[in-house]
């Protein structure tokens, strides 16, 4: 640091934002060190996690680093769509499991009976976070085949149609930017070719 200081002199350093962005986060990790600094607790020291982000000072150099992340940055708002979909997903299944379930499962610690339980009942089951614990324990409560249709469809539908659909956006916008460069090389060379 302080010698690439020196060699591109405080001007240039203030310069580059990534420069601006590391001192911030050294002059921070240095409050830790004054004796007795009541502000010096546990959220001084979670400012040093910001240095992860100086990762993406390689995305300068590194061209397909800087390609993919175009890329996934281009998706966004395909994406947001996506995320507004699986949101609809999880608001209509958790009201599905409080009508099926609430109220049924008094024995086990699971539980359907208000909205924000559903809720974070079914995003445990689309992450794949151990539901079919979840499922079998439904279901020996309540001994419906309903449980387990219930359990089996947000699973096929959410975690692997809904989540394989973020993944199919990404696809597309990878192949769309092969498309369009491989259109500008040739260009490029019918220019080149020209001359």
């Amino acid at each position: 640091g302080s010698l690439r200081r020196a060699a591109i002199l405080p001007r240039g350093y203030i310069k580059d934002p990534f420069n601006i962005f590391d001192g911030v986060i050294v002059l921070a990790s240095l409050l830790e060190f004054i004796p007795n600094n009541s502000a010096a607790g546990g959220g001084i020291s979670a400012l040093r996690t910001f240095r992860l982000l100086r990762v993406f000072k390689m995305v300068k150099s590194i061209k397909s680093l800087r390609r993919l992340m175009v890329t996934v940055l281009e998706s966004l708002e395909n994406v947001g769509y996506m995320i507004l979909l699986l949101c609809l997903f999880i608001f209509i299944t958790g009201i599905m499991g409080m009508q099926l379930f609430g109220g049924k499962l008094d024995d086990i610690d699971l539980s359907f009976d208000d909205f924000v339980d559903s809720i974070v009942n079914i995003f445990i089951v689309l992450t794949g976070d151990a539901w079919t614990d979840m499922m079998f324990d439904v279901f020996s409560t309540t001994g419906t085949v309903t449980c387990l249709l219930f359990f089996i469809f947000l699973v096929l539908f959410g975690a692997y149609i809904i989540m394989n659909l973020f993944v199919a956006i990404l696809l597309e916008r990878f192949e769309n930017q092969d498309e369009n460069e491989v259109l500008l090389n040739d260009r490029k060379d019918k220019a080149f070719n020209s001359l």
